[in-house]
């Protein structure tokens, strides 16, 4: 059976004891026509465990972080989820990978929350909890293959389900999951050349954002000057970039480049505007409010005023007001210990709090901390996708009471913590948390849909 011949350099990555384990749960569960076949491996893994003893000097393996333990497991699902992508012909596949990814990068930043002391114990128990989430999108994909492609998926499943059973049997423990492993059920599927499935790296990857419909990079960001000169950021400051946009700042609106807001304001004036401004005090704050509203106006409208009807339009437009609001009060940076740095909260960075950790590969963290546009307009693609992929295929728009304005609620709910608290605001079991987080947003929303500006200054002067 070529699944089960596959099986022997899994197994053979672990230490002798947990490989003789694995073969024997192998030879357990085996059909009468296969167990020669398996009787074979565990002889050869047996025999690979004595060759072992004879040696000295064998090291064991380093500990590990819990912080590299998720980094290693994020690169491996990752690695998994963009060929899944690349391989997936039916868009709705790729919705749910995608949704996978997102879903479990949320769980493993909650967790990292709260630190465990053993980082291999938690990528194991990570994997543990994490595999029947992955095995039947990953066995759909393969539903829709060819059957040469097909089969390197279901010799990846068999090693994940054979994994899962072992660690049922008590077989397997902090060795379930180790780097070798993960990297050794990878290769069943990532093609040959490919880079380490187990190398983390948080720069852009247009191929991750083409495979999941995102559009085409944003523009390269250009870093706020307010910011010290210590902010790791000097690589997105260039010479010809910040005059380009301080000429954008200088040129009538009527004559300058780029997008108009619906005001006829520039968008790139706008930005470059507050881009080097921290507001201060009330005076300050009612020229820098409207201003902050017309620049993400004319974000929703770049993005999004031919790609949704009419009066989805009006909703999102207004969720993207509200959920800056929401989430930083309409700032990107903040004066600490005399110093200007962006905004950092429990969730993320900047003007729309996205989570580098959670969005990596699909935006630039440096950019993300750095350009109140390029965080604006990475927030407002992050709720058009969640709008239309989620909610909107969700027929959230169809639930009563809301209608329409529930697509609002239930992206921004999936925009706080992940797509399956997209109906969260509506379950009765939601916690009493993150109830009052989906009420107060809805209480912004609808003062950003009624035009309220007064309302708008509740969180933005202190004192």
């Amino acid at each position: 059976m070529p699944e089960l011949r596959s099986l022997r350099r899994l197994a053979l990555s672990f230490a002798a004891p947990a490989a003789i384990g694995l073969a024997a749960v192998l030879l357990g569960a085996a059909a009468p026509s296969q167990a020669s076949d398996l009787s074979d491996l565990v002889r050869e893994i047996r025999d690979a465990r004595d060759a072992d003893a004879g040696r000295s000097g064998v090291a064991a393996a380093p500990p590990i972080a819990q912080d590299e333990a998720a980094r290693i497991w994020d690169a491996f699902l990752t690695s998994i989820v963009k060929r899944a992508g690349a391989d997936a012909a039916v868009e709705s596949l790729r919705e749910d990978l995608f949704a996978l990814l997102l879903a479990d990068r949320h769980q493993v930043v909650a967790a990292l929350e709260a630190p465990a002391a053993d980082g291999a114990r938690w990528l194991s128990d990570h994997f543990q909890a994490a595999w029947p989430l992955i095995d039947p999108v990953l066995d759909r994909v393969a539903s829709e293959l060819p059957p040469e492609a097909a089969r390197r998926y279901r010799e990846f499943l068999a090693s994940g389900r054979l994994l899962d059973a072992a660690r049922e049997r008590g077989w397997l423990r902090t060795e379930l999951a180790s780097p070798a492993t993960l990297r050794e059920l990878a290769l069943r599927i990532v093609p040959a050349g490919s880079p380490d499935p187990l190398r983390w790296d948080d720069a852009v990857d247009p191929e991750l954002r083409k495979i999941f419909g995102f559009e085409a990079p944003l523009p390269t960001p250009v870093a706020s000057p307010l910011l010290a000169p210590s902010t790791p950021t000097a690589f997105l400051v260039g010479p010809l970039s910040i005059l380009a946009r301080a000429g954008d700042w200088l040129v009538p609106a009527a004559h300058a480049a780029g997008s108009q807001t619906s005001s006829g304001w520039d968008w790139h004036t706008l930005v470059t505007r507050l881009n080097a401004w921290v507001p201060d005090g009330k005076r300050e704050m009612r020229e820098y409010l409207p201003m902050m509203e017309e620049m993400l106006d004319g974000t929703a409208h770049t993005l999004a005023d031919k790609r949704l009807p009419d009066e989805q339009f009006d909703v999102y437009r207004d969720l993207v007001v509200a959920t800056a609001w929401q989430e930083s009060c309409w700032r990107q940076y903040e004066k600490r210990a005399g110093q200007v740095q962006p905004l950092r909260g429990p969730g993320g960075t900047g003007l729309m709090q996205v989570n580098v950790r959670v969005w990596r590969g699909l935006y630039d963290a440096k950019g993300i901390a750095a350009d109140i546009g390029y965080n604006g307009r990475a927030g407002a693609e992050i709720l058009l996708k969640y709008m239309r992929q989620h909610a909107i295929r969700g027929k959230e728009h169809l639930v009563t009471p809301g209608g329409e304005k529930n697509l609002a609620r239930a992206t921004y709910a999936a925009y706080n913590g992940g797509p399956g608290h997209l109906r969260r605001y509506r379950k009765p079991g939601t916690s009493a948390h993150l109830r009052a987080v989906d009420q107060e947003f809805w209480q912004k929303y609808q003062a950003v849909e009624s035009g309220d500006q007064s309302a708008f200054y509740s969180c933005a002067v202190k004192g």
